[in-house]
């Protein structure tokens, strides 16, 4: 059966459906280690693994390097599950940001399951009375290629613009998504790692769109 999608605003209901799936959906573990790749955190870790190895085991060098990023992998995805599984950072939980004062939700539903399925959300968090950022934007990875995720970021954008805002950003990490930003208008502005400065462990490039 093909799938039936529909674009509904948030509601306490999916507020479980769609945490698990921002937490488990958002990237899986190869897309996360390529994101970890272009940022510093891996590499350091991998570094002072291989420093260590090297000295501890006596071995050739070249063998104490892929030992030593084989476990800087494993340590970069344990701390990026502790990050996406908690609420230290924006991959907690999702309502909050449809309880904020000019923040909105919508969820992607399978309607053609017996029981409805979230299968792609986005968000829209007010951070000044002119701009707003577009948060927990994921489509499952068994729906992706079939222009869900166009339609949530189409229908976010149209509510900013209803909204009055001026303009709405983006903070992407993953590049795989930074031509559906494009293809609706977002023009890279400036860059940073998350979850900051001191732990470095993904680049994140800044997109905005203006909307007057």
């Amino acid at each position: 059966m093909a799938a039936d999608i529909q674009i509904q605003i948030f509601s306490n209901e999916f507020e479980e459906n769609a945490t698990r799936l921002n937490t488990r959906h958002r990237y899986t573990n190869l897309a996360a280690v390529q994101m970890g790749f272009r940022a510093p955190f891996l590499h350091i870790i991998a570094l002072t693994f291989t420093i260590f190895v090297w000295r501890l085991w006596s071995i050739n060098f070249a063998i104490a390097i892929l030992i030593s990023y084989f476990l800087a992998v494993i340590v970069f995805l344990s701390i990026t599950y502790v990050l996406l599984a908690t609420n230290l950072t924006q991959y907690g939980h999702v309502g909050e940001v449809f309880r904020m004062d000019g923040g909105m939700m919508w969820v992607a539903l399978d309607v053609s399951q017996r029981r409805p399925l979230v299968v792609g959300m986005v968000g829209l968090k007010p951070k000044s009375a002119s701009l707003a950022e577009v948060v927990r934007y994921v489509v499952h990875y068994e729906y992706r290629g079939k222009g869900i995720g166009r339609r949530l970021l189409s229908t976010a954008i149209k509510f900013a613009r209803d909204s009055d805002y001026i303009a709405v950003e983006a903070e992407v990490a993953w590049t795989a998504v930074i031509p559906i930003y494009e293809r609706r208008g977002f023009r890279l502005h400036h860059s940073s790692y998350s979850p900051c400065a001191f732990l470095p462990m993904f680049r994140v490039l800044h997109f905005v769109k203006r909307l007057k």
